[in-house]
């Protein structure tokens, strides 16, 4: 092999250690296979690494939609059939109830993990959809008591219900209701989530019309046949 050949893979070798970090610990002399060996294990490496990160973004990314996949699989009339187990929501206007819908957002506790503890704010309702919960209140803390202090709860349950009475009540209050008893879950729940801000808002304010498309304000007028026939006769 040519001497500037050696010297190039014995500089291409030098350059893709120190800028690589791979092969930190290999030290080839200034033969030519010791330097093709190294650079080939560099190269490896860095290609390894490459996909290992793009499959961690892959994953990443699949994790965070799933939650969102929670809720936008569920139709609207399932999220309204939800809303109006609510009694106080049940009386709402449809329009508020769909938009409500559309603020629902995706709610995930592990194992034992505290919900609300008693004495804090309700600060959203939950409505879950798998999963077990265990409330109580502080002088009845024994999950084995069965006393009817304690109360577990399964899917279908609503946590937080008094946010609907509180914003009827005190349409303009800053003071989020207090909660009397504390909720922790036993296993994994899902569920899907209002936030109080979310719920004083709709209730509040007048939810905005659905936007109309010119396809669709045509078709509502009738107008569409009408433009068919009158292209027929041209032709």
């Amino acid at each position: 092999m040519k001497p500037f050949l050696k010297k190039y893979l014995f500089c291409l070798r030098w350059g893709l250690q120190v800028l690589s970090c791979f092969g930190q610990n290999l030290q080839p002399s200034t033969l030519p296979l010791e330097n093709i060996y190294v650079i080939s294990v560099i190269i490896y490496s860095t290609l390894l690494f490459v996909f290992l990160i793009g499959n961690m973004q892959t994953y990443l990314q699949s994790a965070s939609e799933r939650p969102e996949d929670i809720v936008n699989n569920m139709k609207m009339e399932e999220r309204l059939k939800k809303l109006k187990k609510v009694e106080e929501l049940g009386k709402w206007e449809d329009a508020k109830l769909e938009s409500l819908c559309t603020r629902m957002k995706p709610a995930f506790y592990g194992d034992r993990t505290l919900v609300i503890r008693e004495g804090e704010p309700i600060s959203e309702i939950l409505f879950v959809l798998r999963g077990k919960l265990w409330t109580y209140t502080s002088s009845r803390a024994d999950i084995g008591d069965n006393n009817g202090e304690n109360v577990r709860l399964r899917e279908g349950a609503i946590i937080g219900k008094e946010l609907v009475s509180w914003i009827q009540a005190q349409p303009n209050s800053s003071i989020l209701p207090i909660s009397t008893r504390t909720i922790r879950t036993l296993r994994h729940v899902e569920s899907i989530a209002i936030t109080a801000y979310d719920l004083k808002d709709v209730s509040i304010n007048k939810p905005k019309p659905p936007e109309i498309r010119p396809r669709s304000l045509l078709k509502k007028c009738n107008l569409t046949g009408f433009f068919r026939s009158r292209n027929r006769e041209n032709l």
